[in-house]
């Protein structure tokens, strides 16, 4: 398995070192690596081959290589795939959920507990929302993937992702004028930008499924 290091992620420890929010940034990023464990450890479970580990500014990604065999199994309109990554796609969200769970019973400084619980939740609820490439997108993708076919399931994701992110960043905004944080600030500049590019590859998903049409 392959790792790859997002440079940018100095340009991260730097700011959140000048903010004196180092401390948050690291403990996010311990806990973002016991998420993305959470996927990489189901994803074996269920077959998935993991050819590549990224460490990136805000979190982690691991990617997998499908199983062969599982492709054209149906399951009524969908596949048996589609599930399966539904699954490791959970798996992430539910190891911070369950971390939090485990702390709650640690006699350890309230304060401490309280935020490394809410650092968990955060993260489970952020990766939750359906905006692609975050979990909830992923998940509702192959949801509608079951359901209507991978072309409209990347167009109706899409619109989903755009609309939530839309609201994200009209109510981050809000609360970055108002608490002044620019850690929080540089984390929505960062999902931006993520969704920015993945926009893009899924625009040339959808130009390759309309030639291929054409051709038809």
């Amino acid at each position: 398995m392959q790792i790859k290091i997002d440079m940018k992620i100095l340009i991260f420890v730097l700011i959140f070192f000048i903010t004196n929010q180092i401390k948050i940034y690291i403990l996010l990023m311990i806990f973002a690596c016991l998420h993305e464990l959470g996927h990489l450890i189901f994803g074996m479970i269920l077959g998935f081959k993991p050819y590549l580990f990224e460490i990136k500014p805000i979190g982690f990604s691991v990617s997998f290589n499908n199983a062969i065999e599982d492709y054209n199994k149906k399951i009524k309109k969908g596949n048996l795939l589609e599930l399966k990554k539904i699954f490791v796609y959970i798996a992430g969200p539910m190891v911070n959920i369950l971390v939090s769970f485990i702390l709650y019973f640690f006699n350890i400084d309230i304060l401490l507990k309280v935020e490394l619980i809410y650092l968990n939740l955060i993260l489970a609820f952020v990766n939750l929302l359906p905006i692609y490439p975050l979990d909830g997108g992923r998940i509702l993708k192959c949801i509608l993937c079951i359901s209507y076919g991978l072309k409209k399931s990347y167009i109706i994701t899409e619109r989903v992702s755009v609309v939530v992110i839309v609201l994200i960043l009209f109510a981050s905004s809000i609360l970055v004028l108002k608490v002044h944080n620019f850690g929080l600030l540089l984390i929505i500049l960062y999902l931006v930008y993520i969704k920015m590019i993945e926009t893009r590859r899924v625009e040339r998903k959808l130009a390759l499924f309309e030639l291929i049409e054409m051709e038809k």
